[in-house]
């Protein structure tokens, strides 16, 4: 068994604790966003609602007010979900890289909920898999436009498929190839093994 450093462990869960004060003191519309962007810190603010939740020992542990606060994200999060299964906002919009960021969020969350097996985030969790089932097909096919996205949209591919409920063999390589992340539906062949620049709008495949 793992020895796990419990002053770390401690210090982690008063920090967020202290996070949560501060979005409990505020209106469940203002949603600092910092320079990520307003979907991306919503679904940054979900993960915290949810982690403080289900710590071990925190001052906010089981409490139903951060769920009552983290549904109604999860549903303006999925108002800023195109129909591509893309995001719009920010400085990229319906960007598959941009898009896998807040994604990588979603399932990290959805991981969280399901191991722990919390029937009062049943909500939460029926959300966020709407949200990430519907970004799969546009992970699949999009491109990248910067080199920090090589890791942003494999990971979405390998990491989120389970939580996603989408079959891995939908998902092509399964070796977290840059082929996985190359845009089919647009036409677009740069990868993520390239530096290159794509500015193609991805679009559902057929």
């Amino acid at each position: 068994m793992t020895e796990v450093d419990e002053a770390f462990r401690r210090a982690v869960i008063e920090a967020a604790d202290a996070a949560v004060d501060g979005v409990l003191a505020t209106s469940p519309d203002d949603v600092d966003t910092g320079h990520v962007g307003l979907y991306r810190a919503t679904m940054q603010r979900i993960k915290l609602l949810v982690a403080a939740y289900l710590a071990d020992g925190g001052r906010h542990t089981g409490d139903t007010a951060l769920v009552a606060r983290a549904v109604p994200h999860a549903k303006a999060l999925a108002g800023m979900q195109a129909a591509s299964g893309l995001f719009v906002g920010g400085d990229n919009i319906e960007s598959p890289p941009d898009t896998a960021f807040a994604i990588n969020d979603v399932c990290d969350t959805l991981e969280l909920i399901r191991r722990a097996a919390a029937p009062a985030l049943a909500p939460v969790e029926l959300l966020l898999g709407a949200i990430a089932d519907a970004a799969v097909p546009a992970m699949v096919a999009g491109g990248v436009h910067t080199p920090n996205h090589r890791w942003s949209s494999p990971r979405h591919l390998r990491g989120c498929t389970g939580a996603a409920r989408t079959p891995p063999c939908a998902l092509g390589p399964s070796d977290g190839s840059p082929r996985a992340s190359t845009s089919r539906a647009t036409g677009c062949t740069r990868s993520a093994a390239r530096s290159t620049r794509c500015s193609c709008r991805t679009r559902r495949s057929p």
